[in-house]
């Protein structure tokens, strides 16, 4: 279920960042070395205001206009028992504060409910400070990472998981069960979510 990760450069040596060519429009996840990596992370937020509607929070946060691609970020929050993550759609200045629209996908998919206790962004270049972080630029299919102690990215075994199901096993109907199927000298892994829920 999932992609090698291979020829690894290192694009920033004083950061000790690494990249990687991957060509894959699905997948949000990377393991090194068996590790899961995670996504580069900006968690000091200062949301002054959300619009009723649930498209879109403010942020004082200047310094999010100078990212260069905006638009592969999520954004992070945590309501009651679920943990929503909403692709940004654009980002730009309004009355003196930063406003981040969301996907309209990603609104339908989070049940039209606005975000709440919004903690974190995820996912861009610019937040990657700490290793065993990554960012995934889709449009130049590529992948930068961080190394963690230990690390040897000439060698390093990374994979990028690009499927939701690795096996999908249905009845006829709702009250035809499957049963009596066993799985034998078969090991399931890497399997991803796809897209932001």
């Amino acid at each position: 279920g999932a992609g090698r990760v291979s020829g690894w450069k290192l694009h920033d040596k004083e950061k000790n960042i690494w990249v990687a060519d991957f060509d894959s429009d699905k997948g949000r996840q990377l393991f090194v070395n068996g590790t899961r990596a995670d996504l580069a992370a900006y968690e000091k937020l200062n949301i002054s205001a959300e619009e009723k509607s649930g498209e879109c929070i403010y942020l004082n946060e200047k310094s999010l206009l100078k990212l260069a691609h905006p638009e592969d970020m999520e954004v992070v929050s945590n309501q009651e028992w679920k943990q929503r993550r909403r692709r940004v759609e654009k980002l730009f200045e309004k009355d003196g504060r930063v406003r981040i629209e969301f996907n309209p996908k990603a609104w339908d998919a989070n049940e039209n409910t606005p975000m709440r206790n919004v903690y974190r962004l995820d996912n861009q270049y610019e937040f990657l400070n700490e290793p065993g972080e990554y960012y995934r630029d889709k449009r130049e299919h590529k992948i930068y990472y961080i190394p963690r102690p230990g690390d040897n990215m000439e060698t390093a075994d990374a994979v990028f998981p690009t499927v939701e199901k690795l096996i999908e096993v249905c009845g006829d109907n709702p009250f035809s069960y499957v049963s009596s199927i066993t799985f034998d000298g078969l090991r399931f892994e890497y399997s991803t979510a796809t897209i932001p829920s």
